[in-house]
């Protein structure tokens, strides 16, 4: 069973609405549908927070290990494009065009 029939099967079980799981994961509603249907993952924070809230410790370790390998990915994704633009606004802004010089008259 993989981690979005868990945490419904779980909600289900303990007869929790979404909205009553998401405020206790801070998240929204339609965050908690998200999972739930298998569209996206919770994060790191979040899963223990909904381990917390629905007492997931018998989630498998392979969907952890999924979930943890998904946000690995997502940061390293996010790191790379920053390293990306910095290195463009640095190119730009070391241009000899874009640096400012008194000229002398």
């Amino acid at each position: 069973m993989d981690i979005s029939n868990q945490l419904k099967a779980k909600r289900k079980e303990l007869n929790l609405t979404q909205q009553q799981v998401a405020d206790k994961v801070f998240v929204t509603r339609q965050t908690i549908s998200k999972w739930e249907l298998g569209k996206s993952q919770p994060d790191l924070v979040s899963l223990k927070l909904l381990d917390n809230a629905l007492n997931l410790s018998e989630l498998e370790e392979k969907e952890k290990k999924t979930v943890k390998r998904s946000f690995y990915n997502e940061s390293k994704t996010i790191v790379e494009r920053s390293h990306f633009y910095t290195s463009i606004w640095s190119a730009i802004l070391t241009h000899p065009i874009f640096i400012y010089s008194k000229s002398t008259v």
